[in-house]
């Protein structure tokens, strides 16, 4: 039966598989043809879970739901989410304006001391003076999932280890060489795995074509910090 797709597309019914199998080997042999059988094959719904606000995080599992998003363009999550959803052995730590601790969907995945957070955190953040991007950022890498509650992280199962970068002054940070490095000196030695840091230079060329600004290299004080963690 010459199917109604495809160019020059046949297919050949039958009941007895051993057949099918001779067939399929004698069909292969002839000049110009390419044969295969027509498998029934098992397939399952990928782990969707259940927080609420999982299907607005296109990032994560693109259908289209947003005008300007393209289906299918997105982290593909859900097939790796089959394999594994992290484990709480894995500690990323979100190095940003801070995170909230008392967030819902974030406080389960804490874990051990907040790095470099101030006594009056709370009051900061109700001014909307602390962790207004570092929550956010939070959420994206390891919101708990499947637990009724918001999003879900990339890695719902892993543990957060919050550190704050520096003082957040007109939407970013203002932080000397030494207290960056510091940072990371302090994050590795609490045991992170993960370091984000989702932030740079805050003018100029973002790709460094124009050097002017800011030199396109590690300060000496990060860099040495890194060479004696082992990152560099």
């Amino acid at each position: 039966k010459k199917l109604g797709f495809g160019k020059q597309l046949y297919v050949a019914r039958g009941n007895d598989g051993w057949a099918a199998l001779a067939a399929m080997g004698k069909l292969a042999k002839e000049s110009g043809v390419v044969a295969e059988l027509d498998l029934v094959r098992e397939y399952k719904m990928r782990f969707t879970p259940n927080d609420p606000k999982f299907p607005d995080q296109w990032h994560l599992q693109n259908t289209g739901q947003k005008n300007a998003a393209i289906p299918g363009v997105d982290g593909r999550v859900s097939e790796a989410w089959d394999v594994t959803q992290g484990s709480a052995q894995v500690v990323i730590s979100i190095n940003d304006d801070g995170t909230d601790l008392d967030h819902p969907d974030l406080k389960e995945n804490l874990v051990g001391k907040a790095i470099n957070f101030p006594d009056d955190w709370q009051a900061r953040r109700d001014k909307g003076q602390f962790g207004q991007h570092g929550t956010s950022c939070t959420g994206v890498a390891a919101a708990r999932g499947n637990n009724g509650e918001g999003v879900s992280g990339v890695c719902p199962q892993c543990k957060i280890l919050p550190s704050l970068l520096g003082d957040t002054v007109n939407g970013g940070f203002q932080v000397s060489d030494t207290e960056e490095a510091q940072r990371f000196v302090d994050i590795v030695n609490a045991g992170a795995w993960v370091i984000s840091n989702s932030w740079g230079p805050s003018t100029g060329d973002a790709q460094f074509k124009d050097t002017s600004f800011y030199p396109p290299k590690l300060s000496m004080a990060v860099k040495a910090a890194f060479d004696g963690l082992g990152l560099a």
